[in-house]
């Protein structure tokens, strides 16, 4: 049985891997109140506005220039918009990181992580 708040409708598939396509993450670093903070902008991923659409959040990672790989994700947004953004506030002042985002669909499976330019706070 359906049901119509299950979020179901419109749905057109979910165990493929999303695909990323080509967003665009931009990473801006601010300072609000004598605090660092970086402003993250994207688009939607390829399988969010069309193809399977079946993202239903981006996992945001955070790294330091220096480390080599992300790890845990910082934090995830609910995917559904065609621009998203994020404010991190949680920085080290004169650190530089790299951001990435990945689209994860309900299976969980996750994109291939899509990665910003350094960024200095």
């Amino acid at each position: 049985v359906r049901l119509m708040n299950a979020g179901l409708l419109g749905r057109s598939g979910c165990g493929e891997t999303p695909l990323a396509g080509a967003p665009v993450l931009t990473a801006l670093a601010r300072v609000v109140d004598g605090e660092p903070q970086v402003v993250l902008t994207w688009n939607a991923m390829l399988d969010d506005a069309a193809g399977e659409r079946d993202v239903e959040r981006y996992l945001i990672f955070r790294r330091r220039v220096a480390d080599a790989a992300f790890g845990e994700p910082v934090m995830s947004v609910p995917a559904g918009q065609t621009t998203y953004s994020f404010v991190d506030a949680d920085l080290v002042p004169g650190v530089t990181y790299v951001y990435g985002i990945a689209g994860q669909d309900c299976s969980p499976a996750n994109s291939d992580i899509v990665s910003s330019a350094p960024v200095l706070t």
